[in-house]
Parts: structure tokens; C-alpha cells; sequence
């Protein structure tokens, strides 16, 4: 994500080169409060990974190694996560606005017994002794730049269903605002924004104009993965939506309260 990070000891008396089960943790309560989430996998041998494959699952082609398999079972190097009520891209929406500490957010859709689910692999960001991050939060980020902090607001807005952000989300993956240029995550948000029923005529012309215009450059593979995650869920969400306020050299959450 471009942005400078620093784990708290939150993991305990993990080494400085984990991020083990109790930084996920803390980090995941910090931006959607205890109980409100939960961890459906963790690390796994390649032999289980075999045998997702086997179930359908976008995992590592036959023969490769997955994140799941690097480290060892204390700190794997991924980890798949469900919010209560959110869906996928809007959890990996709100991680994003908060400025969490991974390297890499891939929504991804039901396979076997496992239902919709965000996989994460923690960046390269560890702790700093005496350092800790504000308001009980366990990590620092350090100053944005602009377009760090567009991309921010642009992405906790759009997990709110702001449907003009949502497009200007699009908008932005799609030329690489402040990170690679992600045509799936382009095309995800341009469709949600054409779907939302509170997107002006304008705004619902030009998602559908960039769904046509993202899917010309796109591999048939990329674009199936993309439709499987277009629709906004239906269901009510648990509590009120987390909020993010920028101010200053940090980024400081406050969590609201869920009911």
C-alpha cells in the first residue's frame, strides 16, 4: 500500500519477524471489534492445499506453494478472515482505510466448506520497542500523501455504499492511484456503483461505460473472478460502520459501537 507501518508488541513475545495469530487479532478488533469476525484459516500443508483444489478453490496451481504454507503454524504467511454482515471487498475496503498492515488483500468467493472470504498476507512492517499505536490501535501509520489519503477515503466511503465513490474507487484502481493499477478490483467497484440503487443516472452511465471499456483489457479469468463478487450483500450489517478519522502524522480509528 505504500504506507509506512509499525506493528505494536501486540503479538506478545512473538520475534520481530512474525506476524503471528495475536497481531491479527488485535489489528482485526481494532477495526471491527471483538467477536464481530473470525478466522477460517490459517496455515495450511500443501497437502491441504491439494485437497482444496480438489474442492474448487482459487488456490496455487498444481505444484506451487501457497502463502498458507509458508512459516509455520504460529504465524503462517496468509490468513482468510470473516466480518459479520460484510461482505469480502468491503472488509478488504475498510482494512485498506485504516491503513492494516498487509501486503496483499484478495477477496475471494465460496469453495467447499469454506463461504466467502478475505485472504491476507501481512506486509514487512514489524515492531518498534516503546512504540505504540494511537488510541489502543495496534499499529502506526505515518504520514499519507495525498493520493495515499484519497485512496483512503475513497475506499471507506465506497464500503459505505457511496455511490459515487465507488466509481472514483473504480476510477482510481484502474490507473494505479497510489498502488498498482488492479483491474478486477476496478472492475468489482465500477459494477457495484452501476448496481447501487442510490447512484445517480450519471454516475450509473459512466460505471457501466467503465465496466465495458475494463473488460476490453481484461482476461476472460480475471473478469469471471470479478462477477463473483459484484453484487453489494443484501443483508443487514451487525452494529454501525467503522469509522476512519485522518489527522495528523497517524490515523486514528474509532471503532463504533456494535450491538
Amino acid at each position: 500500500m505504500g504506507l509506512a507501518l509499525a506493528l505494536s508488541l501486540a503479538g506478545g513475545g512473538a520475534s520481530a519477524q512474525e506476524f503471528n495469530q495475536a497481531r491479527l487479532t488485535g489489528v482485526m478488533n481494532s477495526v471491527f471489534g471483538a467477536g464481530k469476525w473470525r478466522l477460517t484459516g490459517a496455515f495450511r500443508t500443501p497437502e491441504r492445499e491439494d485437497e482444496l483444489r480438489r474442492e474448487g478453490a482459487m488456490t496455487v496451481r498444481p505444484g506451487g506453494v501457497s502463502p498458507h504454507s509458508l512459516g509455520h503454524p504460529g504465524a503462517p504467511g496468509a490468513y482468510d478472515v470473516v466480518v459479520n454482515g460484510m461482505d469480502p471487498w468491503e472488509v478488504a475496503a475498510r482494512l485498506r482505510a485504516a491503513g492494516a498492515p498487509f501486503a496483499r488483500f484478495m477477496p475471494k468467493g465460496a469453495h467447499g466448506t469454506q463461504g466467502p472470504h478475505l485472504h491476507l498476507e501481512p506486509g514487512g512492517a514489524f515492531p518498534r520497542p516503546g512504540r505504540g499505536g494511537p488510541v489502543g490501535s495496534p499499529w502506526l501509520v505515518a504520514q499519507r500523501t495525498p493520493a495515499q489519503q484519497a485512496m483512503a477515503d475513497l475506499n471507506l466511503q465506497a464500503a459505505d455504499g457511496d455511490a459515487d465513490a465507488q466509481l472514483q474507487l473504480s476510477r482510481a484502481y484502474a490507473v494505479g492511484l497510489a498502488s498498482a493499477p488492479d483491474a478486477v478490483a476496478a472492475y468489482v467497484w465500477a459494477a457495484r456503483a452501476a448496481g447501487n440503487p442510490q447512484a445517480s443516472p450519471e454516475t450509473r452511465a459512466g460505471a457501466n461505460a467503465a465496466q465495458t471499456q475494463l473488460a476490453q483489457a481484461m482476461r476472460p479469468d480475471d473478469i469471471a473472478y470479478a462477477r463473483r463478487f459484484t453484487a453489494a450483500p443484501a443483508q443487514a450489517r451487525e452494529g454501525d460502520p467503522v469509522r476512519v478519522q485522518a489527522g495528523g502524522a497517524g490515523v486514528i480509528l474509532a471503532v463504533a459501537s456494535m450491538r
